[in-house]
Parts: structure tokens; sequence; C-alpha cells
């Protein structure tokens, strides 16, 4: 019974010094009969290192600079002894390495929980992702055998956005630099890219929101101006070229050429009606003869 007993403390002194010294297997068979180690790496009960992004999110941005924040856990599995987290590295796919945020070799110890944060700088317009990979060692006793096991895990998280720091192009192709005569100008444009608010100024007021093309009602006669806005989903807000026209009273319609045309209607019947009457005439004195 008392060996027994030294034995299980002898195991217990074992799995504490190998843990603080990072070594996940011993040889316990030959240290004593009574005690015997089996490795699994990893057992599908363990978990990996736990990996939260807080920002960037997954949404666009209008600028090149972008906070970088995420934190990482120890990974946990049942009953474990030691739990050891033994990098961290993110890759950007538009840098040309991975960036080291933790190693063993330069950290004695990694805490329970601990926060990276980052300032990315010069992030090129497009689609981008960030991936994070964290490696981690743990094990544990099973003290009904008297085995150790040990597993290695790794921690993936990613998160994809986009920067897009371009202003959209709007073209205003109606109404042009030209004279109506009609209060009522249709605002007919075109933008280069998909846009989330549209709006127009006319005469310099304040801007007016509009869902697509529309007209300009009820105008008053003389010049006026107008520019359009397009706002992109990032933010960025492009403005087309500001266009100046305007709008004049219809001219009269002229009806003198529908007075001659009458006049000469009715001469021509006239003068047919008297050549009709003379020939009747004729043949009236032809019969009575």
């Amino acid at each position: 019974m008392k060996k027994k007993t030294l034995a299980i403390i002898v195991f217990i002194s074992v799995l504490f010094l190998s843990a603080t010294a990072k070594v996940w297997s011993v040889d316990l068979a030959e240290a004593n009969p009574y005690m015997y180690h089996e490795i699994t790496s990893p057992r599908p009960d363990t978990s990996p290192p736990r990996i939260s992004i807080a920002y960037p999110q997954n949404k666009t941005y209008s600028t090149d600079e972008i906070d970088f924040d995420y934190n990482v856990s120890k990974p946990e599995g049942p009953g474990a002894l030691g739990c050891f987290i033994l990098s961290v590295y993110y890759k950007a796919d538009w840098l040309t390495q991975e960036e080291c945020d933790y190693s063993q070799n330069n950290i004695p110890q990694f805490p329970e929980f601990e926060e990276f944060h980052h300032r990315l700088t010069g992030i090129p317009d497009g689609h981008h992702s960030i991936v994070i990979n964290s490696t981690g060692s743990g094990g544990y006793a099973d003290m009904n055998t008297l085995t150790w096991y040990s597993f290695d895990s790794v921690g993936y998280a990613v998160v994809n956005f986009t920067v897009d720091t371009v202003a959209p192009k709007v073209s205003l192709l109606h109404p042009g630099n030209e004279t109506y005569e009609t209060p009522d100008i249709p605002i007919d444009f075109t933008v280069n890219e998909q846009f989330s608010l549209i709006k127009f100024s006319l005469d310099g007021q304040q801007n007016v929101t509009v869902a697509g093309n529309a007209i300009l009602a009820a105008l008053s006669y003389g010049e006026h101006n107008v520019t359009l806005y397009a706002t992109d989903v990032a933010g960025n807000v492009g403005a087309s070229e500001t266009v100046t026209f305007s709008v004049v009273q219809p001219k009269p319609i002229s009806t003198m050429p529908i007075v001659a045309a009458s006049a000469v209607a009715a001469f021509v019947f006239v003068a047919e009606l008297l050549a009709y009457l003379r020939k009747h005439r004729q043949k009236l004195s032809t019969i009575s003869k």
C-alpha cells in the first residue's frame, strides 16, 4: 500500500515537472512498473487556442488605415494540467510575410487571455483578408490508469473586409448646357459604381435626395444650374460637373400660314364652283335651243 501511494506521488510530481519544463512525454514505465504513459495527439475532447477578432469587421472602409484588434485565450481540455500557447501569427493578404505577435522562445509565459492591438496603414483598395494562427500544447492525466495524455492544437480565425478610398464618378447626362422651352427638366445621370445615396443641388440651394432619375419641376424662366452628388457604399462622395442651363417661355405658334392656306383653299373652291356653274349654263342653253 505504501509503495502504491509513493508511486502515485512520484507520478504526479513527474507530471508537474514535465508541464513546467514543457516536456510532454515521460517514460514512466522505466521509472516505476505501476505507471505507464500514452500519447495521443490530438484527442477529440481537447480544444484549440481560442481567437476572437474585434476589428476590422466584414464591411467596406473608406480609409487605408484600420485598427486590427484581436485576442487569444489558452486552449482548454477536460482535466487539463497544463495548456500552453506556443505561438501567435497573423498574415494580411497585402503583406509579403507573416507577422509574429507571440513566440514562446522570447516570452516566458503566455497569460490566460491576451489582447493584441495594431494600426494597419497603407492598405490598398480592394477586397482583403487577415488570417490568424495560434499553436498550442497541453496535457492531462488519467488517474485511474495512471496515463499521461498530451496534445498539440492549432487555432485559426479569419476576417474579410474591403477598402475603398476612391470617390464615385458621376456623369450628368441631362440637362445639358443649353436652353429649354419647358419648365419641367428631367435629370438623367450615371455612376460608375454601386451607390447608397444620390442628391442634387439646384441653384446652390440645399441638397435634395432622390432615389434615381428625377424631374426638376415648375422651374422659373431664366438661368439655372444643377450639381449631382453620389455616395458609394464606403461613404465616399463624388460630384458631377455643375451644368448651367436656361428655361425660356415657349414661342407663340404663328397663325398666318393657316390663314393663307385657308384663303387658297377658298379661292380654289370658288373657282371650281364658277367653272361648274358655267358648264351647267352651257348645257341648259344647248337644250333650250
